[in-house]
């Protein structure tokens, strides 16, 4: 039966009987009590009939029936324990001690073991900070820590278990502690495991290499003199490289060092440094044929900082040759020692740089009696640049010779090995 019909039912009963009780109602139409009260009343009171309303009337007075038949037990709270109470104190008490990174007074307020402590926090939800000042509780274990001992370790040390040591790292303090000491203990550990595995290598190597050809023997050993640099090339072209180099003095041929470079895939500069990190001399074109003397000065005047070209002037040695043992020995041939010359070209303030050899020439040249034009073309095509030195510059440079004079005689006398040499020149050697 629809709302509708019953309540149509109930008015039309009102209305034959008008004193009619919620009762009657129910006992002729059979409804509910409920249902009969609330349409009876909007029957007598004159509403018209609202689905809405009436559904909303019915469940307001469920509310307040309920709340009517409320125990009082569900409004009034039960007094709390003293043994909650003492248990939930401590709690509270723990966390904020906790939060105040207090390990001390925790222990010193609840007498336990750390791991003891960790298991209590772990069950009522206590979380303890992994960043706390470790308190030291047990010296033995508290070093092995500190060492970054791994748990197994920490826990054999006391008969226990891992998990143990666990818990008394946690409970104690120590985790942030104890994480970092164990990071740098394994990363100690595996660079000497690493570093002795690579020493063990090597001196396979080393032994193997021993028992085989010329060539096997300097490529290992390069190979290993360089394994560290960062531009290290594979084994395979220190080995090709020595083989070339081997084939070669075999069948009495002397490879320029560019095309030994070429054929090795190593620049001519990083071929030089190999060579000579092995004791070993380029097959042709340069190193010097020159006797004892001139090697001996050449040596002097790459100390003093002098360029292959006042090298190769002043011991009458050929440029490139002079240039490379200047290169080869010393691992450049740019002049330390030059001139420097300050003039004034077209108004302006110039600088200019020239080798002593150029300033011996010019000093030689002057005395002699040429003239600043024969000089010029004289010295035509030896400036750094290439382009010759004007005028200015020579000019500039002869009313500088009394503070640059003094300073060349000392360099030529070291040169030679001449002490009492007194001229600006070049001289037979």
């Amino acid at each position: 039966m629809t709302p509708k019909t019953l309540f149509d039912k109930i008015q039309k009963y009102i209305h034959q009987h008008p004193t009619a009780s919620s009762d009657d109602i129910v006992n002729s139409l059979g409804c509910r009590h409920i249902d009969a009260t609330f349409y009876s009343i909007i029957v007598r009171t004159g509403t018209p009939f609202q689905k809405e309303y009436i559904q909303n009337l019915l469940q307001q007075q469920a509310i307040e029936k309920k709340s009517r038949t409320k125990k009082p037990s569900d409004t009034i709270q039960k007094p709390e324990m003293p043994g909650k109470r003492k248990k939930r104190e401590r709690i509270e008490k723990i966390q904020q001690l906790l939060l105040e990174d207090n390990l001390a007074e925790i222990y010193q307020l609840y007498p336990s073991s750390p791991s003891t402590f960790y298991m209590y926090c772990r069950k009522h939800d206590i979380v303890i900070p992994k960043t706390l000042t470790p308190i030291r509780l047990n010296p033995s274990i508290d070093i092995l820590i500190e060492q970054g001992a791994s748990q197994e370790d920490i826990g054999a040390s006391k008969h226990n278990t891992k998990e143990w040591a666990r818990q008394y790292i946690m409970g104690a303090g120590w985790h942030t502690t104890w994480l970092q000491k164990r990071e740098e203990q394994t990363k100690k550990y595996n660079t000497e495991v690493q570093s002795n595995l690579v020493s063990l290598l090597c001196q396979r190597m080393t032994q193997l290499a021993k028992k085989d050809s010329w060539s096997i023997q300097k490529a290992v050993e390069h190979f290993l003199l360089t394994k560290n640099y960062a531009n290290v090339k594979p084994f395979s072209s220190y080995l090709a490289l020595f083989e070339t180099y081997e084939q070669a003095q075999q069948q009495g041929e002397k490879l320029p060092l560019q095309e030994l470079a070429t054929q090795a895939g190593f620049s001519r500069t990083a071929l030089r440094k190999i060579l000579k990190n092995m004791n070993l001399k380029p097959m042709f074109g340069n190193y010097v044929h020159s006797s004892k003397h001139k090697l001996n000065a050449m040596e002097r005047g790459a100390k003093i900082g002098l360029s292959g070209r006042d090298v190769s002037y002043f011991l009458d040695i050929h440029f490139k040759n002079a240039s490379n043992y200047i290169y080869i020995h010393y691992g450049s041939s740019s002049p330390t020692t030059i001139v420097k010359v300050n003039y004034i070209s077209l108004g302006h303030k110039e600088k200019c740089n020239l080798h002593f050899s150029i300033a011996s020439e010019i000093f030689e040249a002057h005395d002699a009696g040429f003239s600043l034009e024969d000089i010029r073309h004289l010295i035509k095509g030896k400036s750094i640049g290439g382009s010759g030195y004007g005028l200015p510059v020579i000019q500039e440079l002869l009313n500088s010779r009394p503070e640059i004079e003094p300073t060349l005689i000392t360099i030529l006398q070291q040169l030679y090995n001449k002490p009492d040499l007194d001229k600006p020149y070049k001289i037979n050697f």
